[in-house]
Protein backbone atom coordinates (compact mmCIF):
# COMPACT_ATOMS: atom_id res chain seq x y z
CA UNK A 1 0.00 0.00 0.00
CA UNK A 2 2.86 2.31 0.80
CA UNK A 3 4.60 1.48 -2.47
CA UNK A 4 1.45 2.14 -4.53
CA UNK A 5 1.08 5.50 -2.75
CA UNK A 6 4.63 6.55 -3.61
CA UNK A 7 5.78 9.34 -5.87
CA UNK A 8 9.20 9.54 -4.27
CA UNK A 9 8.07 12.43 -2.09
CA UNK A 10 10.32 12.71 0.95
CA UNK A 11 12.92 10.37 -0.61
CA UNK A 12 16.26 11.03 -2.29
CA UNK A 13 14.60 10.26 -5.67
CA UNK A 14 12.04 13.09 -5.57
CA UNK A 15 12.34 15.48 -8.48
CA UNK A 16 12.92 18.76 -6.64
CA UNK A 17 11.84 20.72 -9.73
CA UNK A 18 8.31 19.30 -9.62
CA UNK A 19 5.91 21.00 -7.19
CA UNK A 20 3.15 18.45 -7.74
CA UNK A 21 4.52 14.99 -6.99
CA UNK A 22 1.92 13.33 -9.23
CA UNK A 23 3.84 14.80 -12.16
CA UNK A 24 7.14 13.18 -11.11
CA UNK A 25 8.36 10.94 -13.92
CA UNK A 26 8.44 7.30 -12.91
CA UNK A 27 6.37 7.73 -9.76
CA UNK A 28 3.90 4.97 -8.97
CA UNK A 29 1.12 7.25 -7.73
CA UNK A 30 0.96 9.50 -10.78
CA UNK A 31 -1.53 11.89 -12.32
CA UNK A 32 -2.75 8.99 -14.48
CA UNK A 33 -3.33 6.63 -11.51
CA UNK A 34 -7.00 5.62 -11.31
CA UNK A 35 -6.75 3.35 -8.25
CA UNK A 36 -4.42 1.15 -6.27
CA UNK A 37 -5.10 -2.52 -5.51
CA UNK A 38 -3.40 -4.94 -3.15
CA UNK A 39 -4.59 -8.54 -3.10
CA UNK A 40 -4.52 -10.58 0.06
CA UNK A 41 -4.95 -14.26 -0.77
CA UNK A 42 -5.05 -16.75 2.10
CA UNK A 43 -5.63 -20.46 1.57
CA UNK A 44 -6.29 -21.17 5.24
CA UNK A 45 -9.74 -19.54 5.07
CA UNK A 46 -12.85 -19.94 2.95
CA UNK A 47 -12.15 -18.09 -0.31
CA UNK A 48 -15.09 -15.73 0.37
CA UNK A 49 -13.21 -14.37 3.39
CA UNK A 50 -9.58 -15.19 2.59
CA UNK A 51 -9.42 -13.48 -0.81
CA UNK A 52 -9.53 -9.72 -0.34
CA UNK A 53 -8.84 -6.86 -2.76
CA UNK A 54 -7.78 -3.79 -0.80
CA UNK A 55 -8.70 -0.93 -3.13
CA UNK A 56 -7.79 2.75 -2.87
CA UNK A 57 -9.74 4.80 -5.37
CA UNK A 58 -8.08 7.34 -7.61
CA UNK A 59 -4.78 8.40 -5.98
CA UNK A 60 -3.70 5.92 -3.29
CA UNK A 61 -1.48 8.54 -1.63
CA UNK A 62 -4.67 10.39 -0.68
CA UNK A 63 -7.30 7.67 -0.21
CA UNK A 64 -7.40 4.66 2.08
CA UNK A 65 -7.34 1.06 0.91
CA UNK A 66 -10.73 -0.51 1.74
CA UNK A 67 -11.18 -4.30 1.81
CA UNK A 68 -13.44 -5.79 -0.87
CA UNK A 69 -14.04 -9.45 0.04
CA UNK A 70 -14.56 -11.94 -2.77
CA UNK A 71 -17.60 -13.26 -0.89
CA UNK A 72 -19.46 -9.95 -1.14
CA UNK A 73 -22.88 -9.96 -2.81
CA UNK A 74 -21.97 -7.01 -5.02
CA UNK A 75 -20.63 -3.48 -5.15
CA UNK A 76 -22.41 -0.40 -3.82
CA UNK A 77 -24.63 1.13 -6.48
CA UNK A 78 -22.59 4.33 -6.58
CA UNK A 79 -19.42 2.29 -7.17
CA UNK A 80 -20.65 0.25 -10.09
CA UNK A 81 -21.89 1.04 -13.55
CA UNK A 82 -23.49 -2.25 -14.54
CA UNK A 83 -25.95 -4.66 -12.98
CA UNK A 84 -24.27 -7.82 -14.23
CA UNK A 85 -20.87 -9.20 -15.06
CA UNK A 86 -21.98 -9.93 -18.63
CA UNK A 87 -23.10 -6.31 -19.16
CA UNK A 88 -19.84 -5.01 -17.69
CA UNK A 89 -17.77 -7.15 -20.08
CA UNK A 90 -19.82 -6.29 -23.17
CA UNK A 91 -20.00 -2.52 -22.48
CA UNK A 92 -16.67 -1.94 -20.74
CA UNK A 93 -15.28 0.50 -23.30
CA UNK A 94 -18.55 2.25 -24.15
CA UNK A 95 -19.84 5.54 -22.78
CA UNK A 96 -16.30 6.64 -21.97
CA UNK A 97 -16.77 10.14 -23.37
CA UNK A 98 -18.49 12.64 -21.10
CA UNK A 99 -18.27 10.11 -18.30
CA UNK A 100 -18.82 12.66 -15.54
CA UNK A 101 -21.81 14.12 -17.31
CA UNK A 102 -23.35 10.73 -18.05
CA UNK A 103 -22.66 9.27 -14.59
CA UNK A 104 -22.59 12.23 -12.18
CA UNK A 105 -23.73 10.30 -9.09
CA UNK A 106 -20.85 7.84 -8.99
CA UNK A 107 -18.70 7.84 -5.86
CA UNK A 108 -15.61 8.08 -8.03
CA UNK A 109 -16.17 11.81 -8.42
CA UNK A 110 -15.96 12.34 -4.65
CA UNK A 111 -12.53 10.71 -4.70
CA UNK A 112 -11.43 12.71 -7.74
CA UNK A 113 -12.67 16.02 -6.33
CA UNK A 114 -10.96 15.47 -2.99
CA UNK A 115 -7.69 14.53 -4.68
CA UNK A 116 -7.79 17.48 -7.05
CA UNK A 117 -8.43 19.85 -4.15
CA UNK A 118 -5.51 18.41 -2.20
CA UNK A 119 -3.22 18.60 -5.23
CA UNK A 120 -3.72 22.39 -5.39
CA UNK A 121 -1.20 22.64 -2.52
CA UNK A 122 -0.11 19.04 -2.09
CA UNK A 123 2.76 19.48 0.40
CA UNK A 124 0.57 21.34 2.90
CA UNK A 125 -2.75 19.63 2.22
CA UNK A 126 -1.41 16.08 2.41
CA UNK A 127 0.01 16.89 5.84
CA UNK A 128 -3.49 17.92 6.95
CA UNK A 129 -5.23 14.73 5.84
CA UNK A 130 -2.43 12.21 6.39
CA UNK A 131 -3.16 11.69 10.12
CA UNK A 132 -6.84 10.82 9.58
CA UNK A 133 -6.02 8.67 6.54
CA UNK A 134 -3.36 6.75 8.48
CA UNK A 135 -5.63 6.39 11.53
CA UNK A 136 -8.53 5.09 9.45
CA UNK A 137 -6.26 2.66 7.56
CA UNK A 138 -4.74 1.42 10.81
CA UNK A 139 -8.19 0.95 12.31
CA UNK A 140 -9.25 -1.28 9.41
CA UNK A 141 -6.04 -3.32 9.58
CA UNK A 142 -6.24 -3.69 13.37
CA UNK A 143 -9.85 -4.90 13.21
CA UNK A 144 -9.35 -7.31 10.32
CA UNK A 145 -8.36 -10.41 12.34
CA UNK A 146 -11.29 -10.16 14.77
CA UNK A 147 -13.77 -9.32 12.01
CA UNK A 148 -12.66 -12.24 9.86
CA UNK A 149 -12.77 -14.68 12.80
CA UNK A 150 -16.37 -13.61 13.31
CA UNK A 151 -17.06 -14.06 9.58
CA UNK A 152 -15.57 -17.58 9.59
CA UNK A 153 -17.90 -18.55 12.45
CA UNK A 154 -20.85 -17.05 10.57
CA UNK A 155 -19.77 -18.75 7.32
CA UNK A 156 -19.86 -22.13 9.04
CA UNK A 157 -23.46 -21.48 10.15
CA UNK A 158 -24.92 -19.55 7.22
CA UNK A 159 -22.95 -18.74 4.06
CA UNK A 160 -25.58 -16.36 2.70
CA UNK A 161 -25.67 -14.37 5.92
CA UNK A 162 -21.86 -14.24 5.89
CA UNK A 163 -21.86 -12.85 2.33
CA UNK A 164 -24.33 -10.17 3.38
CA UNK A 165 -22.20 -9.29 6.41
CA UNK A 166 -19.05 -9.00 4.25
CA UNK A 167 -20.92 -6.75 1.83
CA UNK A 168 -22.28 -4.59 4.63
CA UNK A 169 -18.83 -4.25 6.21
CA UNK A 170 -17.23 -2.94 3.01
CA UNK A 171 -20.17 -0.63 2.32
CA UNK A 172 -19.88 0.83 5.85
CA UNK A 173 -16.13 1.33 5.45
CA UNK A 174 -16.62 3.11 2.12
CA UNK A 175 -19.40 5.25 3.55
CA UNK A 176 -17.28 6.29 6.53
CA UNK A 177 -14.40 7.26 4.23
CA UNK A 178 -16.84 9.27 2.07
CA UNK A 179 -17.92 11.19 5.16
CA UNK A 180 -14.32 11.91 6.09
CA UNK A 181 -13.70 13.08 2.51
CA UNK A 182 -16.64 15.48 2.67
CA UNK A 183 -15.31 17.08 5.83
CA UNK A 184 -12.14 18.20 4.10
Amino acid sequence: MEVLSSHYYETPWKDEKVDIPHDTNGSICHSSTQHGSVFQLRGNMPVEIGAVAWIAPYHPCIHVFVPWYSGMNGAPEDHSRYDSYEKAISDHFTDTENFRTNFPDKAYWKYVDMAEEIKKDYPNNIQKIRPQKEQYQKEMMDQQTAFEAEMIRLYQKDKDQCRSALTDYTFRRLSAWHKLCEVN
